[in-house]
């Protein structure tokens, strides 16, 4: 078989695939790859949909048919071809339309009687003058119209409408900016608290974060009656965290905490090492007579943190003394995994 056969025969068989999903005797489930026919597949179906049937019984009416999709461009897309078909069998001769509607349902043309034909050109009108047009619409606009309906039932304000995408991020954005302002007249701290963890993207990006989440963080304030320590004391319950403030921990990690007797022994086996080993017990013994916690975790961080924050990947000295003074490798290894984490 020559590969303009092969061709051939695929389009066939798609031509069919088709024509059986468009065929509204049967329930389908219909999967393909973008620009392969699904909307073709779904047009068709209405259609004919609303064609007398074969055996003479009248077609759907266009109010009740109802097409469901994803996008407003996708559900334009559909109710222009679909008004395309029906103005085109408004306006054909009879042979043309027999024509026309053997192929989309797969009769012949001689089957179709003039009762059949005026009832297709009839089609385009009745579309039109359907109340609220034929139903093709996205998820969003179907369960809005399901809501409008029944909006004491659903829980909301009777003749709400639904708000444009860009007027919500305009509202998100006026909301973000007044909460800001606020926090920096009334919770200084904490706005710097929030703006130095989120880095360079500033506080603007940690409310962007939570807005995904912002049912679960007012029926989280709601259980708690919006009482601030209420809500930080069950928060801090839940995520395991301590009570006293970074400042505090750092006072106390850096301060009664410190292994001092430690560090000094490690810091002698260190000065009989390599110069690397000896520049590492320089350092090493800044920690210790620093005077001010800040100063000491800043002498202390480099032996165990990169600059950019992680744990090192490998030890702060060398292979050799670590083999010479076990202590090194117990030290560090305790340290590592156990204070400092």
């Amino acid at each position: 078989m020559s590969e303009r056969a092969r061709h051939q025969e695929a389009f066939e068989a798609a031509v069919k695939a088709q024509a059986g999903a468009a065929n509204p005797n049967v329930s389908a489930f219909a999967t393909a790859n973008a620009g392969s026919g699904k909307t073709k597949v779904l047009i068709d179906r209405v259609a004919r949909l609303l064609l007398r049937r074969e055996d003479g019984r009248p077609g759907a009416e266009p109010d009740s048919i109802l097409c469901v999709t994803y996008t407003r461009a996708a559900a334009n897309e559909m109710l222009t071809r679909l008004f395309r078909t029906l103005g085109d069998w408004a306006v054909k001769e009879d042979d043309s339309l027999r024509e026309a509607l053997a192929k989309l349902e797969g009769r012949i043309p001689e089957s179709y009687s003039r009762d059949d034909l005026r009832d297709a050109r009839r089609l385009f009108a009745r579309a039109l003058e359907t109340p609220g047009g034929l139903r093709i619409e996205t998820i969003h606009a179907f369960c809005a119209r399901i809501l409008r309906r029944f909006p004491l039932e659903a829980g909301v304000v009777p003749g709400f409408t639904e708000m444009e995408d860009r007027d919500a991020r305009a509202l998100w954005q006026a909301a973000k900016e007044r909460a800001i302002l606020e926090a920096a007249k009334f919770a200084p701290g904490d706005l710097a608290l929030i703006t130095r963890e989120a880095m360079n993207e500033g506080a603007s990006s940690a409310l962007d974060a939570l807005k995904a989440s912002g049912a679960a963080v007012m029926r989280f304030a709601e259980r708690h009656d919006f009482v601030i320590d209420r809500m930080m004391k069950a928060l801090r319950a839940d995520l395991g965290a301590p009570h006293e403030t970074p400042e505090e921990i750092l006072a106390t990690a850096m301060g009664e905490a410190l292994p001092r007797d430690a560090i000094r022994e490690a810091l002698r086996a260190l000065l009989t090492g390599t110069t690397t080993d000896q520049k590492r017990a320089e350092a090493l013994e800044q920690t210790l007579t620093a005077e001010t916690p800040e100063a000491i975790w800043a002498a202390y961080a480099p032996f165990f943190l990169t600059e950019k924050g992680e744990f090192r990947a490998q030890n702060p000295y060398t292979k050799k003394i670590g083999e010479l003074y076990p202590l090194l490798p117990e030290y560090f290894q305790i340290t590592l995994r156990g204070r400092l984490r």
